[in-house]
């Protein structure tokens, strides 16, 4: 959580200095005191709505277990293997297969699929996706939306690689009936980052 609050003070500061500058330069305080409010706006929206905007800008439909009782299921024992609460669950009418989870908190979670996704996978691929992105919320980056405009980025390979590892150990630590709950993580570490462990 403290690289959220780093990146919102960079850009806090990094407002502030045009701001001031542009203030200073064209003789008008009012310049710099528009951008303190404009970036301060925007670090609250952007933290405490991430999820919302991430989902509005998706097109996703917030749904009931009447909607899709399979996936409301399949999304409710992970929840229970994984000591989360539910997230809440969304749809995007999309053909192309994807998931994401969202949210500033564990308690303020959402995972979104497309319909794509939903057509092509079987139960046991989507226990898979579903797995992968509770692990984002265990890791705590499901506030980092944005990481699927930076794929090629190191903290981006580090964090799939990551919730990979957490699926795994989810998927075997109950929904699927091992009982592995607790163990060390099978997969091996990536270069420059230390091998996952179950929580």
């Amino acid at each position: 959580i403290w690289k959220t609050y780093a990146l919102m003070a960079v850009f806090l500061g990094f407002i502030a200095a045009l701001g001031w500058f542009a203030s200073y330069y064209y003789g008008n305080p009012g310049i710099f005191i528009f951008a303190i409010i404009f970036s301060v706006v925007m670090n609250i929206s952007s933290y405490w709505f991430s999820d919302k905007i991430a989902l509005a800008v998706s097109g996703a439909k917030k749904i009931e277990m009447k909607d899709n009782p399979e996936l409301w299921r399949i999304t409710e024992n992970i929840a229970i293997t994984a000591g989360l609460p539910m997230p809440s669950l969304h749809i995007i009418s999309d053909a192309s297969p994807n998931a994401f989870a969202t949210g500033r908190d564990k308690n303020h979670a959402a995972i979104a699929v497309t319909t794509g996704l939903l057509e092509r996978l079987d139960r046991s691929e989507l226990e898979g996706v579903l797995a992968h992105e509770f692990a984002h919320l265990l890791l705590h980056s499901g506030q980092r939306f944005a990481r699927r405009a930076t794929q090629d980025t190191k903290p981006y390979m580090q964090s799939e690689w990551q919730a990979n590892c957490f699926a795994g150990e989810l998927l075997d630590s109950g929904v699927r009936g091992s009982g592995r709950r607790g163990s060390t993580s099978r997969c091996p570490p990536p270069p420059s980052c230390s091998a996952a462990r179950a929580p």
